[in-house]
């Protein structure tokens, strides 16, 4: 026959129907689906039963008001008159909005972008037992799950905006090696913060400029110097610790009270100088030393050397000295029981050291 419009399609349904005996006790019965009470027609013995005066139903639950009559076969039928009567595929020149939705299978964007709102919270998440892929072309380029994170690619991970002469900022590896490349036209910076929560949080532990020079501020490294001369070392076959009383740089905060307490294991690098002053002649000997946890270095000039007393002399120890977490460095001065207590130490003795490795 004719007709005005689109030629409709063609769609079939067919109804529910569910069967069950009555006992003249039971009230409740269990639908073969959800439904509401309008939703089903209900008969007992062939007659029809009135909704809501005389059954109610709730999800799969059919409850009725007084219970049905004891019947050797099925007495009551229900029939699901609210099915979904069609289906159809939604027009794909059409946005599609909807809440929410689940996918059992693939999703395509074929050519297009995937965006997340950037005006609230959002986030893709899977089961814990489950794990993320991001392929480009059937390849892994990020993957990702409850415990790591990997992420891959022939081509460098790429962030932020190009310069202006098109470098960007990417993490790459070479292929068929175990080499990381971070490339950047500015700099790179890494911090220790607490929280995590913001770019600028916590102090830069490490920081690579544009030239690829590297500078560590928490790395310790120290440079001390006596603030005044220690006068007139006293004679005695106990060696005196050496005061110094001004440092030029700490970085890390680890020296205090003439001594340099190991943050953490390792080899670091020790530079003694120290500038003694009236040397006398007589003395049998001068010995600097520099007193670790794990061993003591000496440098050491005799008294006797000089034809007479000296203006001055420098005493030298450059050692790379390994060291325990929380042990401790310190120098000390011993003037041979001989001679006269004249010797000074001057302000231009110099005392350093830092972390190798």
């Amino acid at each position: 026959m004719a007709y005005i419009g689109n030629e409709p399609t063609s769609n079939f349904a067919s109804v529910t129907k569910d069967l069950f005996s009555g006992d003249g006790s039971t009230v409740a019965f269990t639908l073969s689906k959800a439904s509401t009470t309008n939703g089903v027609a209900v008969f007992v013995e062939n007659v029809r039963q009135e909704p809501t005066i005389a059954y109610a139903v709730s999800g799969t639950t059919l409850t009725f008001t007084a219970a049905p009559v004891t019947s050797s076969g099925n007495n009551i039928y229900v029939l699901h008159h609210n099915a979904v009567a069609s289906t159809a595929n939604h027009p794909a020149a059409q946005d599609l909005t909807a809440v929410k939705g689940t996918f059992t299978g693939t999703v395509d964007i074929n050519g297009q972008e995937l965006i997340l709102d950037a005006d609230a919270d959002t986030s893709i998440t899977a089961d814990t037992d489950d794990q993320i892929d991001i392929k480009v072309a059937g390849s892994d380029l990020a993957h990702i799950t409850s415990t790591y994170a990997k992420l891959r690619g022939a081509t460098p991970l790429v962030f932020g905006e190009s310069n202006s002469t098109g470098t960007f900022q990417s993490i790459s590896g070479e292929v068929g090696a175990n080499n990381l490349l971070l490339r950047s036209y500015q700099s790179l910076t890494f911090k220790n913060g607490t929280s995590g929560s913001s770019l600028t949080d916590g102090t830069t532990a490490l920081n690579i400029d544009s030239a690829g020079h590297v500078t560590m501020p928490l790395q310790p490294a120290f440079l001390v110097h006596p603030a005044s001369n220690q006068s007139n070392i006293p004679i005695d076959a106990v060696a005196d610790t050496i005061v110094f009383g001004t440092e030029r740089f700490d970085l890390n905060g680890d020296f205090s009270s003439n001594t340099f307490t190991a943050p953490v294991t390792g080899k670091y690098q020790f530079n003694c100088q120290i500038w003694l002053g009236q040397v006398d002649s007589a003395t049998t000997y001068y010995q600097i030393n520099l007193m670790t946890s794990n061993k003591t270095y000496y440098a050491i000039i005799v008294g006797p050397a000089f034809a007479a007393d000296g203006d001055y002399w420098t005493l030298s120890i450059p050692v790379l000295a390994d060291m325990d977490a929380s042990d401790t460095a310190y120098m000390s001065i011993l003037v041979h029981n001989s001679g006269t207590a004249q010797t000074d130490i001057s302000t231009n003795s110099t005392f350093s050291g830092y972390l190798v490795a």
